[in-house]
């Protein structure tokens, strides 16, 4: 057996305590998202699993092969044990698991394990509401943060808190990229076509407003890793009696940091401005469609006073 911790973050708008629970078990739910290629058989797409909390704290994840839970998996049951959290949201847990893995956790080949993303979100909901996206849409590309060491996470710049703040600018630019390009479709389109779809109800401006109301959104959640007391890169100075790598290696650390947060910064302002003018172009728009409305319904209006008059 070998012990691995996963350091696993609950998106959280305040630096609390987390003494809550939304939830004491999941609904049966489908996993297939980093499996290892041999838990899936040749005849299923797919497992189920199912997680619950006790009273310490500790998660349980039970695995079947049908959604009625009749084909209990015993190989893909483990257990989570909770070590400790911080205010910032991140939540560390161990568990043990064969040298090889199991139906659900993947021992890559450098001994590094692999923990689901399906089992992550869901283990969200315990104390994170999916308030500004679907379950299934957003959260799959914050991958967690699996290690073989017991690492602490009440330190300056741990590795978890690291790595989150990646997963964020990763998504974060990778979720411009496409809204630019919604955002290229609708300021470059011909006015005379903008006004025809709105008139048609046919607009695509709502997959716009979607992803930029879920970057704000995620931003703020983002706000509590950004401005917790353990992100602390930028006040990082080397020892004086330092070597040379370490000097070129914190100083690279505090570019990569410097970077990131400016990435993320800038991104979520560069949304809102895209926002406003997306709004002024309807706006205006739907004042045009309202002018040109109210102008027929007079005309309307006269014709039908004179033709029955």
């Amino acid at each position: 057996m070998r012990t691995f911790y996963v350091v696993l973050w609950m998106p959280s708008v305040v630096h609390t305590d987390f003494n809550w629970l939304y939830k004491q078990q999941t609904d049966i739910f489908e996993i297939s998202d980093g499996l290892p290629v041999e838990s899936l058989a040749q005849d299923d797409l797919c497992l189920y699993a199912q997680i619950s909390i006790n009273a310490q704290k500790d998660f349980e994840v039970f695995t079947f092969k049908d959604k009625e839970k009749k084909q209990d998996i015993q190989d893909g049951n483990f257990i989570l044990r909770y070590e400790e959290h911080s205010h910032n949201g991140l939540f560390k847990y161990s568990f043990d698991i064969p040298d090889e893995g199991n139906m659900l956790i993947r021992i890559k080949d450098d001994g590094s394990a692999v923990f689901p993303c399906d089992i992550y979100n869901h283990m969200k909901e315990f104390y994170h509401r999916h308030n500004y996206h679907a379950l299934d849409d957003g959260d799959s590309i914050i991958k967690p943060f699996v290690t073989a060491e017991n690492i602490d996470i009440k330190v300056e710049n741990n590795a978890a808190l690291r790595h989150y703040l990646c997963e964020y600018d990763k998504k974060f630019t990778y979720s411009f990229h496409f809204l630019s390009l919604l955002y290229d479709q609708l300021i470059l389109k011909k006015r005379w076509v903008v006004y025809m779809q709105l008139m048609f109800g046919k607009g695509k401006h709502g997959p716009f407003y979607q992803i930029a109301t879920t970057i704000k959104g995620d931003k703020t959640y983002c706000n509590t890793l950004l401005n917790s007391y353990y992100n602390r890169f930028v006040k990082v100075e080397s020892a004086p009696d330092a070597s040379p790598e370490e000097k070129t290696r914190v100083q690279k650390d505090i570019k990569e940091a410097r970077r990131r947060e400016f990435n993320i910064e800038n991104i979520t302002q560069s949304v809102a401005i895209m926002g406003e003018r997306v709004n002024n172009r309807f706006s205006l728009s739907t004042s045009v469609i309202s002018f040109w409305l109210a102008c027929f319904a007079i005309v309307l209006s006269v014709l039908f006073f004179c033709f029955t008059k």
